[in-house]
C-alpha cells in the first residue's frame, strides 16, 4: 500500500496470529491486532470481514464460535492485516482454515427399571448433551464401545468417556456417570410331579413352587375367590385348602420382585427403592379346584401374567 511519507526504516510487517488450521473454543474467541486492522477486501477505511469476525478500530479481532460460517473454509479463507506506522502502511496476508469448537458434553444419566430382553443393548447416545457436536466415540475403563452400543444383562453403574478429535488433531474428552437398574422379570413353575388334572381326591394339596427367576425381594402371595379357603404360604410350598362336595375354589399364587434403593453411583445420587407403582413386578397362577357330585377333584392350571 502507497504512502506519501515514509521514515527510511521500514516498519515490520504485522503479524497475523493464525496457524494454517485453527480450532475455536466455544464462545468469543479473540486475536491479536498487533496494532492493525483485518480485512478481506484489503481497505484499511472501509474493512470488510469474514461471518462472525469482527473488529472496533485496531483493537483485538473477535470471532463468534456460533456464527463461524465454516464453508468459507474452501478452500482456504483469505485476511490481510494492515498497519499504519510512521506514515507507512505496510500489510500482511494468510490463507487459513477456522473450524468451530468441538464440545464433547455428556450429562449423567440414570435410568431405572429397564425392561429388558435377550441381547439387550443400551445406545449410549442417549447420554449426549444438546450441546454435543457428535462425531466421537464412547469408551469405558479406557476400552472402546464400538458403535456406543452397550450390552446389558445386569445392573450396571459405571463411567462413559465421550472424546472428539478435533479438526487441529486434539483430543477433546467428556466423562459422566451411567446408571441402569433392570426391571424384575419374576417366574416359577410347580415342581415335576405336581398332580395335574384330574386328581381324584378330595384332601388338601401342597405344590412346592420352583423359582427361574433371580429378582430382588422375592415372595410369594396367594388368594382365592372364595372366602371359606384362604390357602397359605409355607417357604416356596402352596398350601390349597380342598373345597367341599359341590363346591370351588379359585387360588391366584403370585411371586413378586422389586428392586432394592440404588447406592450413590458416581456423580448420581442414590435412587430409593422401587415402589409398586414403578417397579414392583408379579407374575401369577391361577389354579381351580372342583370337586363334583361324583366326589372327585380337578385341578388345572392356567398360566398369566
Amino acid at each position: 500500500m502507497a504512502a506519501t511519507s515514509c521514515s527510511t526504516t521500514y516498519p515490520p510487517l504485522p503479524v497475523i496470529p493464525f496457524n494454517a488450521v485453527n480450532c475455536l473454543s466455544e464462545g468469543i474467541n479473540t486475536f491479536s491486532s498487533d496494532g492493525g486492522v483485518y480485512s478481506t477486501n484489503y481497505s484499511y477505511t472501509n474493512p470488510m470481514l469474514n461471518v462472525g469476525f469482527s473488529q472496533t478500530g485496531t483493537g483485538s479481532l473477535s470471532i463468534d464460535n456460533s456464527l463461524l460460517d465454516e464453508t468459507e473454509n474452501d478452500p482456504t479463507m483469505e485476511i490481510f492485516l494492515i498497519k499504519q506506522v510512521s506514515g507507512c502502511s505496510v500489510s500482511s496476508y494468510e490463507e487459513f482454515k477456522m473450524f468451530k469448537a468441538t464440545v464433547p458434553t455428556l450429562v449423567n444419566t440414570a435410568i431405572n427399571c429397564r425392561a429388558t430382553k435377550l441381547n439387550d443393548t443400551l445406545y449410549l447416545s442417549t447420554m449426549l448433551d444438546s450441546t454435543n457436536t457428535g462425531g466421537g466415540k464412547f469408551y469405558i475403563n479406557g476400552m472402546e464401545v464400538k458403535d456406543g452400543k452397550l450390552g446389558i444383562s445386569s445392573p450396571i453403574c459405571t463411567m462413559v468417556t465421550y472424546s472428539i478429535t478435533d479438526s487441529c488433531g486434539l483430543v477433546k474428552s467428556d466423562t459422566k456417570s451411567l446408571q441402569v437398574s433392570l426391571k424384575p422379570n419374576p417366574s416359577f413353575n410347580f415342581a415335576a410331579g405336581s398332580p395335574i388334572s384330574p386328581v381324584c381326591t378330595r384332601t388338601n394339596l401342597s405344590i412346592d413352587l420352583v423359582r427361574s427367576s433371580t429378582g430382588a425381594n422375592p415372595t410369594y402371595t396367594i388368594t382365592s375367590n372364595n372366602p371359606s379357603y384362604s390357602g397359605s404360604i409355607s417357604g416356596n410350598t402352596a398350601n390349597l385348602q380342598a373345597p367341599a362336595i359341590g363346591q370351588s375354589v379359585k387360588y391366584t399364587i403370585c411371586l413378586n420382585e422389586s428392586n432394592n434403593a440404588t447406592p450413590i453411583c458416581g456423580d448420581l445420587p442414590a435412587q430409593p427403592a422401587c415402589s409398586a407403582s414403578n417397579c414392583k413386578i408379579s407374575h401369577c397362577t391361577e389354579i381351580n379346584l372342583i370337586v363334583g357330585p361324583m366326589h372327585y377333584l380337578l385341578l388345572y392350571v392356567l398360566m398369566i401374567e
